[in-house]
C-alpha cells in the first residue's frame, strides 16, 4: 500500500518542504500562544492569587468566569529534594536501628559515560543490568541555501 506521499507523487525534496513549513507554522502558533497566554494571566492573575492565597503553597484550582467563559486554572506545586541531604538523612535512620526505606526511595542509574570508560572487568558485572534499546529515528533536515 503506497504512504501519503507516493499516492500524491511527491518526492523527498516536496515532503521536507511541507514539514519545513509546519514546522514554521507551530512555531509561530507557540509563539503567538505564548503572548496570549501572558494576556491571559495578566487578566486572570490577581483573581487566581486571591483564590489561591492561603492555600497550600499558593497551589490549587481557581475558578474565574467571563461573560463567556469559565476558565479553571489549575496551579501544581512541583516538589525537588536535595539529594545529599536525602542520603545524610537515609544514614541517619538507618544508624538509629529504623528502615530507611520505610522514608526514603532510592533509585539507582548508571552514567553510560561513565560505564563506557571502565575497564572491562568491571563493565562485565554490571553488563546483566544493563538493557539497550533503540529509540524512535529523529529526522532533521535543513533547506540548501
Amino acid at each position: 500500500m503506497p504512504n501519503t506521499a507516493q499516492a500524491m507523487n511527491l518526492t523527498v525534496d516536496n515532503v521536507l518542504a511541507e514539514i519545513e513549513s509546519i514546522d514554521a507554522q507551530i512555531e509561530s502558533l507557540k509563539s503567538k500562544r505564548l503572548t496570549f497566554e501572558t494576556d491571559l494571566n495578566g487578566f486572570i492573575g490577581s483573581d487566581v492569587a486571591e483564590q489561591l492565597q492561603g492555600k497550600d503553597y499558593g497551589c490549587g484550582t481557581a475558578n474565574v468566569e467571563t461573560p463567556e467563559f469559565k476558565v479553571k486554572c489549575v496551579v501544581t506545586k512541583k516538589v525537588k529534594w536535595d539529594e545529599k541531604q536525602l542520603a545524610g538523612l537515609y544514614a541517619q535512620i538507618q544508624a538509629s536501628g529504623e528502615n530507611p526505606a520505610d522514608y526514603i526511595k532510592v533509585s539507582y542509574d548508571v552514567s553510560e559515560t561513565a560505564y563506557k570508560a571502565w575497564p572491562e572487568k568491571i563493565s562485565k558485572v554490571f553488563e546483566p543490568a544493563r538493557t539497550v534499546e533503540a529509540s524512535k529515528p529523529k529526522v532533521t533536515f535543513e533547506r540548501k541555501k
